[in-house]
């Protein structure tokens, strides 16, 4: 799940989850409480996930903190 209004893309590395162009807030005044470059991503299984990360937007006139987090993260382990 994802914000429609503030992102775009799929989540593929041809077309990752990007800032949608001119959408509010941008990233100088994003607050760290913010949940609009949220993204939800649940799968049935898998052994193994990887995770790209680009700062596309580099009109920032100074040096800025960008955060990525990978939380909650939760999985269920089958008894054979």
């Amino acid at each position: 799940m994802t914000d429609s209004a503030y992102l775009t893309g799929t989540g593929t590395a041809p077309d990752p989850w990007r800032r949608r162009p001119n959408s509010t807030p941008n990233l100088l005044n994003l607050p760290q409480t913010s949940s609009s470059g949220n993204v939800s991503v649940t799968s049935a299984a898998l052994s193994q996930f990887s995770v790209g990360y680009r700062l596309l937007e580099n009109s920032t006139p100074k040096p800025s903190n960008y955060n990525v987090f990978l939380t909650p993260i939760s999985f269920t382990v089958l008894c054979p």
